[in-house]
């Protein structure tokens, strides 16, 4: 049969076999007679050498490429098994930067309230004196309590998400878990949220109590009265709007706290050295920003049991409930006493020791029951999905993962629920019955 190409076909003639010398080429119908591959496959091999160098896997010409095509697997699956951080210098840097952000939110508005004075008084053809300028200062804890905490916390809150956007990139939404919960955890949650938020005040009273005792009267430690929390706000409880007041008090620590802490500081030191270490550190740092020792020690419980809750239902949205429920108690409880002189001193009650009893008792069963129904990922095959390091993250989705609960009795989870919500109830109806006058604090 006579030859069917033309003269330029043969122009670049050389025996090439890109098959046989390189498997990891496809075949392809149009190839550049330069090197015998098509345009394609000239830049997948490109792409290959670059990731080589990338990763720092050496190589040359005379290496087999399917040798070196192993050895750049097993460095991705090294990199990717890498636990992520924050380590615990920079998770100890991230509670130091909370610290700054609120000093910063609480200069922002100190200056943003003063010129707005300022303003005022000069367009009203007046010239403030130094003496007006220090009176402004002086009063503004007093006439401006709420507008300050509300600058304050808004900072806050915006630096707060802006800075874990920063440190987590684009899957932001998926390595801190954004998912909706089983509705057996939102119930558990709450119906658990006034029985912590009890033992953990009751904790506050007797760390209080020694606090009083032992170190309050030495030197320099008034400086941590100035910076009791329970104490600042108390004077909201009759002057702040209830719907100001819970956004201020609740939501916007619910959030920003949690996902710096746990978002950001307890998912770095979890990865790094176990879920009980990570634990730890990251409620202590959570804590310690609280400044007064009191209020640190008794934040402990507390601080557990919310990190607990994120690693069981592996979503952000659950620590923030918690978090919520157990800040908007504390705002009913700071109006009521505000507002009812029947109540006064209600928001940390003097309880009974049996009730500090029944209130862990109810906290531990809840949490024992959380974590027999906790979620997981599985492949198809039925296998826990495992990155190399404890997570709550969501895998990539071309892993086919199902998310799945653990076997968990629906006994024990009504069990559960039904007895820490009718522990709620009854507390619910005295402080109704209270706030009604029928009966006593």
């Amino acid at each position: 049969m006579p030859d069917q190409t033309t003269p330029e076909d043969h122009l670049n003639d050389q025996p090439v076999d890109a098959a046989q010398d390189s498997p990891w080429i496809e075949d392809s119908p149009t190839t550049d007679a330069a090197d015998g591959l098509s345009t394609p496959d000239r830049e997948e091999v490109a792409a290959f050498r670059e990731n080589l160098e990338t990763a720092d896997v050496r190589w040359s010409e005379q290496d087999d490429l399917a040798e070196l095509a192993g050895r750049l697997k097993a460095h991705r699956s090294q990199v990717a098994a890498r636990p992520p951080g924050p380590g615990i210098p920079e998770a100890v840097g991230w509670m130091l930067g909370v610290l700054v952000i609120h000093v910063i939110g609480m200069v922002i508005a100190v200056v943003g309230l003063l010129t707005f004075q300022i303003a005022e008084i000069t367009s009203q053809g007046g010239t403030p004196s130094t003496a007006d300028f220090q009176a402004m200062i002086m009063n503004l804890p007093e006439t401006f309590a709420l507008e300050l905490m509300t600058i304050e916390m808004l900072v806050f809150l915006v630096s707060a998400v802006v800075a874990t956007r920063l440190r987590l990139g684009p899957r932001t939404s998926h390595l801190l878990g954004v998912r909706s919960l089983e509705m057996s955890h939102v119930l558990m949650i709450a119906a658990v949220s006034i029985p912590i938020s009890l033992m953990c005040g009751g904790f506050h009273q007797f760390t209080l109590s020694i606090w009083n005792d032992f170190f309050a009267h030495l030197p320099g430690m008034s400086f941590f009265d100035h910076l009791n929390v329970n104490e600042s706000i108390k004077p909201l409880g009759r002057t702040a709007p209830l719907g100001l007041l819970f956004l201020v008090v609740a939501v916007a620590p619910a959030i920003g706290e949690e996902v710096i802490f746990r978002g950001i500081i307890g998912r770095g030191l979890v990865a790094r050295h176990g879920i009980l270490a990570g634990v730890i550190m990251t409620s202590v740092l959570f804590a310690a920003v609280h400044i007064h020792p009191a209020h640190v020690v008794a934040l402990l419980p507390l601080a557990f049991f919310i990190h607990l809750v994120y690693l069981v239902t592996r979503s952000i949205l659950a620590p923030m409930l918690l978090h919520l429920l157990n800040n908007s108690l504390a705002v009913v409880l700071l109006k009521a006493t505000a507002t009812v002189p029947a109540l006064e001193g209600a928001s940390e009650p003097e309880m009974p020791w049996y009730v500090l009893l029944i209130s862990a008792s109810i906290v531990g069963l809840v949490g024992w029951t959380l974590w027999k129904s906790r979620v997981e990922y599985r492949t198809e095959d039925g296998e826990a999905w495992d990155p190399g390091y404890p997570t709550v993250e969501m895998p990539p989705e071309s892993t086919g993962c199902a998310l799945t609960m653990t076997g968990c009795s629906v006994g024990l989870r009504r069990g559960a629920i039904g007895l820490a919500g009718a522990y709620s109830l009854v507390f619910v109806v005295s402080l109704v019955l209270m706030l009604t006058g029928h009966i006593s604090a």
